[in-house]
């Protein structure tokens, strides 16, 4: 799937991209870096559903408070439950960009966070696609680029930010979290979402699901 190239000015301001490409209905943008990105229509389901679709043990990671502060919180953007995608960009754009300052050799402050918050929002981006599936199932008809977004940002996470030996961007805790997402019984449904929707060999060969 081809990301749409967009003028990086309007990169900028996602208000910009929503009144351009969105005609009907609230729209939201996601940039991905080297000048592209994709933009979504919002599902018809609402943020706070997510919240009870995410097991206890990937609620937190280490002292983070992402779940009781973005997904159990921010009642004002309940109607614009993409807002998790919105935060899952943001902090994998952090943490690729701060690997390629490590590449080069240069100075970096402690990020760990940053490949943090990409995997804990990886979890509960999951969680928003069980709920899309459950109250409103024609939504990856009509938006057919969600999905492929999905697998953009899932595989980056799997090959760049937890590959990382850099520990400003992946740390132990990080590593278990991870896999226990991948064995963990009370995570089995979400792993069962990702195998429906991105192919059971997708699932094995770019996250190790099995």
């Amino acid at each position: 799937m081809h990301f749409q190239p967009m003028h990086m000015k309007l990169l900028m301001d996602f208000a910009c991209i929503r009144n351009k490409y969105g005609s009907t209905g609230t729209t939201n943008a996601f940039y991905l870096l080297n000048g592209k990105a994709v933009v979504l229509k919002e599902p018809n389901v609402r943020k706070a559903r997510v919240g009870g679709l995410i097991p206890a043990i990937f609620r937190t990671l280490g002292v983070t408070k992402r779940f009781v502060m973005y997904v159990l919180g921010q009642r004002s953007w309940d109607d614009i439950p993409l807002y998790i995608f919105d935060e899952w960009t943001a902090y994998t754009n952090g943490a690729r960009e701060t690997i390629s300052v490590l590449k080069q050799k240069k100075g970096v402050g402690a990020d760990v966070q940053l490949g943090a918050g990409a995997l804990e929002f990886f979890v509960y981006a999951t969680g928003l696609g069980m709920a899309i599936e459950q109250n409103d199932p024609s939504y990856f008809q009509r938006e057919p680029k969600f999905i492929p977004l999905y697998k953009h940002l899932s595989k980056v996470l799997s090959q760049e930010i937890m590959s990382s030996s850099y520990l400003q961007v992946t740390d132990g805790m990080m590593k278990t979290y991870w896999n226990n997402f991948k064995v963990d019984p009370s995570s089995v449904y979400l792993r069962n979402w990702i195998k429906k929707y991105c192919g059971k060999e997708w699932a094995t060969e770019v996250l190790g699901i099995n």
